[in-house]
């Protein structure tokens, strides 16, 4: 590195008087090393700490003072010579002499801004560890070539899906997660990068833990999975289709009539709390009333247990019902703008029902959103319809267990801030509904070969505060408690 000496200009006492210290300190260091975005060189971090060391001398004996000046000025000019840098060795000779004489207080505080603003690098060792160079011989996906062919079961535990099935998701998000290759490091495969991110998904372990079958460090780890979540939440986004039309509703209700003998159902409502590490500098934004840090995962299920609607990312401290306020499906629901068929007649009646959603006590009763009596009040009556609406709900609960079983992120609170935690929830739900309906067979029924076990991680939100409903939510409720203890009993 060249320094051009005749662009130097020395400090001055009337320099200091009109301008901060801050300032002068940032000009000097600017005009040395050709600009704020490059790095101090050597020999400016060497002036920075003689700087200090002058003043840390000035109370000692003079002799002292000499000689401790002049050890320091040589050790510099050797590492300089060793590392090759003449010119700035003799740049820094001369640059000592011209530091001029000011009073004590002034040099003090110039010399301590230069120390702190001062960076110190510390050398990389090596580029990367050997053994991260071996991935190709090493990496779990060289195992799975081999368990692909002679072990399907142990490939479907695997990625909690068969080899049919993982390739076609493969040949969905390759184009959106294949990089290019450089002159210096060839990119992460697509195939790779996927198998880390469903075997992350599948099992929950850390980042520090999957290097060590992945052969990847935990940097790339953590880039290759965030990335390919956000590529499987777009190729699998019409797997997660929230109705339109009364016609597709009308389809959902016949499945609920058919399957749980609740007609004019169109979904089943339910929120969970995933858990998450605590967040920096959050203080109790993210503390839920269960006691530990959450988000919020706000869905809705049809008959079949898959997604209608999902909406996850709100903070767990909002751990009441009052969470469907602030999502989307809620304010369409308040505003009846969700496109819901008009009211029909149920089986064996001429009396028209509205089409309702099925939730717990955990929500508010809305004239479309239909809730069990409380214990409080039950009678024999009363019991029955909570039995048939029971019925009905359960599905997005067994669609949280399924999700908790089939991946065990949800066994453990997610290490990662709350927008990738959200993001890693999403791809999990998209990857429900894509299995779901791929391998409905393998996915949705139970296998006592599958690693992880059904835990209650995924904990129920808090009840609102605002439990009571209109009178005509209550009317129809009334009207479906009177229908199903006669016309519609089973």
């Amino acid at each position: 590195m060249s320094v051009n000496n005749k662009n130097f200009t020395p400090w001055s006492t009337n320099k200091l008087n009109k301008l901060d210290y801050h300032e002068i300190v940032s000009n000097e260091i600017d005009s040395v090393y050709c600009g704020p975005t490059i790095k101090r060189p050597l020999h400016v971090q060497y002036f920075c700490q003689y700087t200090v060391l002058t003043i840390l001398l000035q109370y000692v004996n003079p002799l002292v003072n000499i000689l401790a000046l002049y050890t320091f000025n040589n050790f510099v000019n050797t590492q300089l010579h060793f590392h090759d840098h003449k010119s700035e060795s003799v740049f820094f000779s001369n640059r000592l002499r011209r530091v001029p004489k000011m009073d004590c207080r002034k040099k003090a505080c110039a010399a301590i801004i230069i120390a702190l603003g001062s960076e110190r690098r510390t050398a990389r060792r090596y580029w990367m560890k050997e053994w991260l160079k071996k991935r190709e011989n090493f990496s779990h996906v060289v195992l799975l070539k081999e368990i692909s062919l002679k072990e399907k079961e142990d490939y479907r535990n695997y990625f909690r899906m068969n080899e049919e099935t993982f390739m076609k998701l493969l040949s969905l998000v390759s184009p959106f997660i294949t990089k290019q290759d450089t002159f210096m490091r060839r990119s992460l495969p697509a195939n790779e990068k996927l198998a880390l991110t469903l075997r992350y998904l599948a099992t929950g372990r850390s980042f520090e833990d999957l290097k060590f079958s992945a052969i990847m460090s935990p940097a790339s780890i953590s880039a290759a999975i965030i990335n390919t979540c956000e590529a499987l939440i777009y190729v699998l986004q019409d797997y997660i289709k929230f109705p339109q039309t009364p016609q597709q509703w009308e389809t959902i209700s016949n499945d609920f009539g058919t399957l749980h003998r609740f007609w004019n159902c169109v979904g089943a409502i339910d929120g969970k709390h995933v858990a998450i590490r605590k967040p920096d500098d959050s203080g109790s934004q993210y503390y839920n009333y269960k006691g530990f840090y959450s988000i919020v995962l706000m869905a809705v299920a049809n008959a079949k247990k898959e997604f209608l609607m999902i909406d996850v990312g709100m903070n767990g401290k909002i751990s009441d019902g009052g969470v469907l306020f602030y999502t989307k499906f809620g304010e369409l629901l308040r505003e009846k703008s969700l496109n819901l068929p008009n009211p029909a007649p149920l089986p064996l009646t001429n009396e028209e029902f509205p089409f309702v959603f099925v939730g717990d006590e955990a929500f508010a009763l809305d004239s479309n959103l239909m809730k069990p009596y409380s214990q409080k009040s039950l009678d024999c009556y009363r019991q029955v319809y909570n039995e048939r609406l029971s019925t009905s709900r359960v599905t997005i609960e067994n669609v949280f267990g399924i999700i908790t079983s089939r991946f065990g992120i949800f066994q453990k609170p997610i290490n990662l801030n709350p927008e990738k935690a959200a993001k890693v929830t999403m791809a999990a739900c998209y990857l429900h509904n894509y299995l779901a309906k791929e391998n409905t067979n393998s996915y949705l029924c139970s296998t006592s070969n599958d690693e992880s076990t059904c835990k209650p991680n995924l904990m129920s939100i808090r009840g609102t505060m605002s439990r009571n409903g209109t009178a005509t939510a209550k009317n129809i409720r009334d009207r479906f408690c009177n229908y199903f203890n006669s016309n519609g009993k089973i």
